[in-house]
């Protein structure tokens, strides 16, 4: 069985990515995020945006200052033939009191050619 870490080519609802984006800084409050996306590079050098929703880390009921969840439920599109190989993913998360989206860390992810 494939790391939980991985994806598969042609992957599609209910599958989701999941990133827990957390901040050290009381300047950035994710509680007032309006949107969030993942960036994502693929091993061939093409990049994607996945729009994502917005959610509470587990247990919390309400998205707290310092943290949220980015999901993606995955359509068809996002992991096309050829997409094998090494995912990076940026979370970006938009507030209203940063011009530009908060980013986070890079999270690597495999894309392999099926799940068997």
């Amino acid at each position: 069985m494939p790391s939980p870490n991985a994806l598969y080519v042609g992957a599609v609802s209910p599958v989701s990515t999941k990133y827990d984006l957390t901040v050290d800084d009381p300047a950035f409050d994710l509680s007032t995020a309006t949107g969030g996306r993942l960036q994502v590079s693929f091993a061939s050098g093409e990049t994607a945006t996945w729009e994502c929703t917005l959610s509470p880390v587990p247990p919390d009921v309400s998205i707290q200052p310092s943290r949220v969840r980015l999901t993606r439920l995955h359509d068809a599109a996002d992991l096309p033939e050829g997409s094998e190989g090494t995912l990076r993913i940026f979370p970006e998360v938009d507030l209203p009191a940063s011009a530009a989206p908060v980013r986070g860390q890079a999270a690597i992810v495999q894309v392999i050619r099926d799940w068997t």
